[in-house]
């Protein structure tokens, strides 16, 4: 088009951009199975949202090409479960934490008590490889806020809050008297015993055994239950496996071990305020959306013969 004004080569680096936030990678349009199971969702609805379910399948109908993953509560639960969680770990108030007066300033009113909240975890990169922590954007949530208002009550107000992310990674004390901290993890080793029969190669085991963490805590959700059952039992399915420790080495030397997966499991904002070892299965609160530190523990795989 002639009438355009195009830039030329040399103003190029004149230009800036007063974007504060990046934009979202584009993702695959809804398929045929999605359609239909959200059709039921929606007609459910019947164009009006009241129950806490209404507004689980307006989110999961509308927006679950952004969304991987979100909880919907009432006041009391955001006050008692939530708000309670950080004076627990030592917070003067909850608004001292940044994410929280963040989705207090923007989207909550001066009256809280028709309040819905809705916990929000972003189909995009959430938390990458060096456990950078992602939120919805503000724009994000700003449109999912209008969308409600169009078919909730009047007197309801959406407010849209940030999860609570949970590093998941191997981790064990040296003895019972040692303060758990996450440097732990650097010291601690998922050991494989391999069957001495087995002809599967080392690498591939490790390989495999990697791949089984990793697609695990993708799979997770906001309040899921973390299964170190399910993970053992899938462990064993590895061919050759023999047998399941967790070591703690320092300076070459081990100073621990025990039977069965142990890990470390840690809020990365308040690492010395929320912090414990599991052995066991651990069910999350609904506010909580856990990952694994690094998005892998291929390094942290030792193989020895059974």
């Amino acid at each position: 088009n002639n009438s355009f004004n195009f830039i030329t080569v040399n103003q190029i680096p004149f230009l800036s951009f007063s974007n504060t936030l990046q934009s979202t990678d584009p993702v695959e349009k809804e398929d045929v199975e999605s359609i239909r199971n959200n059709a039921s969702k929606n007609f459910q609805l019947q164009n009006r949202i009241v129950t806490l379910q209404d507004y689980n399948n307006f989110l999961q109908t509308n927006f679950s090409q952004i969304l991987k993953s979100f909880s919907v509560v009432n006041n009391d639960d955001y006050v008692d479960r939530y708000l309670n969680y950080f004076l627990n770990i030592g917070l003067n108030k909850p608004n001292d934490d940044s994410r929280v007066l963040f989705n207090q300033v923007n989207f909550n009113s001066i009256n809280q008590a028709n309040n819905v909240y809705l916990f929000l975890v972003s189909k995009f990169n959430n938390v990458d490889a060096n456990d950078n922590l992602n939120y919805v954007s503000t724009s994000q949530k700003s449109s999912i806020v209008n969308a409600f208002q169009k078919q909730q009550q009047a007197n309801i107000n959406v407010v849209p809050v940030d999860p609570v992310y949970t590093a998941f990674s191997l981790g064990l004390r040296s003895d019972d008297t040692e303060t758990i901290t996450k440097d732990i993890s650097d010291q601690s080793f998922l050991v494989i015993k391999r069957d001495v029969l087995s002809n599967t190669s080392t690498e591939a085991i490790k390989e495999r055994i990697n791949n089984i963490f990793v697609n695990y805590f993708e799979n997770l959700n906001l309040g899921s239950l973390v299964s170190l059952k399910e993970l053992s039992n899938q462990i064993f399915s590895v061919g050759g496996v023999d047998d399941i420790r967790t070591r703690r080495v320092i300076n070459n030397n081990t100073v621990n071990e025990v039977e069965g997966i142990n890990l470390v499991v840690y809020n990365p904002i308040y690492p010395n305020n929320d912090i414990e070892l599991i052995s066991s299965d651990l069910l999350l609160p609904f506010f909580k959306y856990p990952y694994l530190q690094g998005k892998s523990i291929l390094s942290k795989i030792i193989i020895e013969n059974a």
